[in-house]
């Protein structure tokens, strides 16, 4: 059952060395998920942050958005390049929808709004979580943890105050389908350099949405249509395309020297040939 909770209860965290504290107000919670509103605990810091809140948005349009977020691990150049994984399970983004959107139309310019989700595994949990903010006319999503092993203990509370916080250096892109409105993806510090980086991708949502819009409607008496396909490798297509061909194109050279050197071992097979049969004979001595 979702509760409503819109009281100014506080909960701080202070970040090791950094000196970086955060102060967070709940908006829904509902044990083991909640969504949340936080900002910096040091009032210049969050003075210094004005995003474009509150901002009014309708649950199917971020349905749709937090069904777009991959992550997509990072491997070498040659490397095969692995499929990107959704965020979100169907049942993750139903539940988050609603609560998202509540946050966002009760948040302040120096606030953003946190997820924080665990899902069974095994004998304990992983959890995923991270934040969202409108900054002009850009979202910024940004993912700590992606069904990371649930600490315990004094780290799990940690954790839970500061969603931010991601509990281990992992080398992945968080990305969004489709890859045309991706601005920016890069990694996030702003739980503190203390931490390891989070995943962030920036979208020009408003595009998005107004694509969304502008697709023509099927006819009434349409045939049924072919299931979709899988969702496309955002942003890592072109480059695996590029690196096939590559491969392709090297295989080729290699069987083009190869016949070469088998042209240029005949040759010189016919010309040793050649050169015994026109050597003169030896002279015989005269009598």
């Amino acid at each position: 059952m979702r509760t409503f909770i819109v009281t100014a209860t506080l909960l701080a965290l202070t970040l090791g060395c950094t000196g970086i504290s955060f102060v967070s107000r709940p908006v829904r919670e509902d044990d083991p998920w909640f969504v949340r509103l936080q900002t910096y605990a040091q009032a210049g810091k969050a003075g210094d942050v004005q995003h474009n809140h509150p901002a009014s948005w309708n649950e199917s349009d971020l349905n749709a958005i937090l069904s777009g977020l991959y992550l997509t691990e990072q491997v070498g150049l040659l490397d095969q390049k692995p499929v990107p994984r959704p965020i979100f399970s169907p049942e993750d983004v139903a539940r988050l929808a609603p609560a998202v959107q509540e946050a966002f139309r009760l948040a302040q310019p120096n606030e953003w709004v946190t997820f924080f989700l665990t899902h069974p595994a095994g004998q304990g949990e992983e959890v995923t979580s991270g934040a969202l903010y409108v900054d002009g006319q850009q979202l910024h999503v940004i993912v700590a943890n992606d069904r990371e092993v649930m600490p315990v203990g004094e780290e799990a509370r940690t954790l839970k105050a500061n969603p931010l916080r991601a509990l281990k250096v992992r080398g992945r892109t968080l990305t969004f389908d489709p890859a045309a409105y991706v601005i920016f993806s890069r990694n996030s510090w702003m739980s503190g350099y203390d931490n390891a980086a989070a995943s962030e991708v920036i979208l020009d949502h408003r595009k998005f949405l107004a694509s969304l819009k502008q697709t023509p409607a099927k006819p009434a008496a349409a045939a049924p249509q072919p299931p979709p396909q899988a969702a496309s490798v955002p942003a890592t297509e072109d480059l695996k395309a590029t690196v096939k061909q590559l491969q392709g194109e090297i295989e080729q050279l290699k069987r083009r020297l190869a016949e070469q050197d088998a042209e240029l071992a005949k040759r010189k097979s016919r010309s040793g040939a050649d050169a015994s049969k026109k050597k003169p004979a030896p002279k015989q001595p005269v009598q």
